[in-house]
């Protein structure tokens, strides 16, 4: 049986498929494309930052303390007002032009000084003000005072976020110790040690 080749010009287009209709390989490219796209994005949201050190070691004193996370960040640092994760991700998203909406955020610390971000869950006072307080001692003993920047709570009744600021680095910055400690009382009710900041 002979083989019939066929061309098709624009009369062929009338059998179903017209000038203007996409074709499949088209629609293809394009979700590959954004597939690539969010898939990069997902990738570079789990890069570290180059301002942040290494994970610290979590002491705890009062039983009823969790910590979920807790960092130090040089200079400046942008905290979301929400998850952190997901603002993080929506920023790299909205960066490779995806549409989506950002979260609210702030920018704390200042060139010199460092940042400490704890998410944490205690008892507090009922209170809507209420949180835990933190100061940063190095390891002779020197206390150096932390401005408490913005805080607030993170889904569940007590679940907590704060964050505080230092404003210039202390000279020997090597096992610092950040304490958590109530407003109303002295005794910490955990340390977060950081190996240098």
């Amino acid at each position: 049986m002979p083989q019939i080749n066929r061309t098709f010009d624009h009369e062929d287009m009338s059998e179903g498929r017209t000038a203007s209709t996409p074709r499949p390989w088209i629609k293809r490219t394009a979700l590959w494309i954004a597939g690539c796209a969010i898939l990069f994005g997902l990738i570079w949201m789990f890069i570290p930052s180059p301002n942040t050190t290494a994970e610290p070691r979590v002491t705890i004193i009062d039983s009823r303390l969790h910590v979920f996370s807790a960092k130090v960040a040089e200079d400046s640092t942008t905290i979301y007002f929400g998850n952190q994760l997901e603002g993080q991700a929506r920023d790299k998203l909205r960066q490779l032009g995806a549409p989506v909406e950002t979260l609210s955020r702030g920018v704390y610390g200042k060139p010199g000084g460092r940042t400490f971000f704890v998410k944490y869950d205690f008892p507090l006072p009922n209170d809507p003000g209420a949180h835990l307080d933190a100061e940063l001692v190095d390891e002779h003993g020197t206390v150096f005072p932390l401005r408490c920047g913005a805080g607030g709570q993170d889904g569940s009744p007590r679940k907590y976020w704060n964050l505080w600021t230092l404003e210039s680095l202390p000279p020997n910055s090597e096992n610092c110790v950040l304490r958590l400690k109530l407003q109303t009382e002295e005794t910490p009710v955990g340390e977060i040690t950081f190996d240098k900041l």
